[in-house]
């Protein structure tokens, strides 16, 4: 399985929480943790201009929400995905048409990257597709810049310290 695995793939750890904390000498923090070093190597990094260079990009779960997935939705690479949290996205990508999911198991990957890689090549290309045309016309930098505009106008109104007469019109009869 690895060797069909890595045929295909380039994934690996770059970054491991150790507990406890382990230092170098010099302060800086250890990347692999002494208890798993002999199962689990820390790769380096790759940048996200070369991941675009790649035919499937998957996100999976971290410590957070994905700072890449849009990103991934925005490029002409095919985004497979794998949750277990609720997300922004949930009511507005379809699976199956603007990405692919996942079991967040990773168990069905297999089978997911065997139906892409053996004469499904038009079907990732489509999603590709119809992910970056949803994400060029809804993930677009002036709606987002408008949606923080709103967002600093509305909080700014919830701390104002005169809130509570802020929109009240009966003084106006």
């Amino acid at each position: 399985m690895g060797e069909w695995v890595s045929s295909f793939s380039d994934v690996g750890f770059v970054d491991l929480e150790c507990f406890p904390i382990e230092k170098n000498p010099d302060g800086s923090k250890v990347k692999e943790c002494g208890y798993t070093g002999r199962v689990m190597a820390v790769a380096g990094t790759v940048p996200m201009r070369e991941q675009y260079n790649y035919k499937y990009l998957p996100d999976v779960d971290g410590n957070s929400y994905s700072a890449r997935w849009r990103g991934f939705l925005r490029s002409t690479s095919m985004p497979l995905k794998a949750t277990i949290y609720t997300e922004w996205h949930d009511d507005r990508l379809v699976p199956w048409v603007h990405f692919v999911p996942f079991d967040s198991s990773y168990m069905d990957i297999y089978a997911v990257m065997d139906y892409f890689l053996h004469g499904h090549d038009f079907q990732a290309e489509r999603i590709a597709d119809e992910s970056r045309t949803w994400a060029e016309s809804v993930l677009r930098e002036e709606d987002m810049i408008l949606y923080v505009w709103r967002l600093l106008l509305e909080y700014a109104r919830v701390v104002d310290d005169k809130r509570d007469r802020l929109s009240y019109v009966a003084d106006l009869r």
